[in-house]
């Protein structure tokens, strides 16, 4: 996230969007059809209840047909994170392109993978920030957009310990299809040692979030190092 919260040009624009999938594990058309009349400051939580469908330009109920309610602790990071962008009216989309417009799957894909598209005749070429990732070898290997919900299951159940019937909640899918599509049981057994009391392990996945951790930490110092580096010139 680090890439995209300090990125001096148009990937910038995509930090918020790309944190709140992290941190809420929502559907991509969800975080599109989000309003600000859906964040509720007082009661300290977000109602998802409808998507926005691109191709058809038009919102639609969730997949499920639900509403259902997200925690936002007061002064938590998602609540400090939506308390950084500018604020619109109650029927207004709390995130938009950085010409203002509606969001669907299809823009924010662009951003997210190398994308070729056409309008009025002329063909458009995006590098996606993911695609560069890969190819700075910040992470191991392509996923896709929709990964952001596999991470945000798995790192709830495994890494924080939460209740499965919890998280199945907050993202509106049942037990069997959450342990199908989007634990990552396998790996995560990869780092356990069957020989020993599962609270005296660091799980594989543990490993990797400090791994990811130090390497945020080393490109924030490197950025800093090269801003001083420009004063003292």
């Amino acid at each position: 996230m680090s890439f995209l919260k300090n990125h001096d040009g148009k990937f910038k624009h995509w930090y918020h969007f790309t944190a709140f999938r992290f941190l809420t594990g929502c559907r991509i058309g969800e975080a599109c059809g989000l309003w600000w009349g859906d964040v509720k400051w007082d009661n300290e939580c977000i109602v998802f209840r409808r998507t926005y469908n691109g191709r058809i330009k038009k919102f639609k109920p969730t997949k499920n047909e639900t509403e259902r309610l997200f925690p936002m602790p007061k002064n938590g990071r998602l609540w400090n994170l939506l308390k950084e962008l500018k604020q619109g009216n109650g029927n207004e989309c709390v995130f938009l392109s950085s010409t203002g417009r509606k969001i669907n799957d299809d823009i924010a894909g662009r951003y997210w993978n190398n994308k070729f598209y056409k309008s009025k005749g002329i063909t458009y070429a995006h590098s996606g920030f993911v695609r560069i990732l890969l190819e700075q070898g910040k992470i191991s290997k392509y996923l896709p957009p929709y990964n952001t919900r596999h991470t945000f299951v798995s790192h709830q159940i495994y890494d924080l310990g939460r209740d499965r019937d919890i998280v199945n909640s907050w993202c509106e899918h049942g037990e069997e299809v959450s342990r199908k599509h989007y634990r990552d049981t396998g790996r995560i057994a990869k780092g356990i040692n069957p020989e020993l009391p599962a609270s005296n392990q660091t799980t594989l996945s543990e490993i990797e979030q400090l791994k990811n951790e130090n390497k945020e930490l080393k490109e924030q110092i490197k950025q800093l190092m090269d801003k001083l580096d420009k004063l003292i010139k």
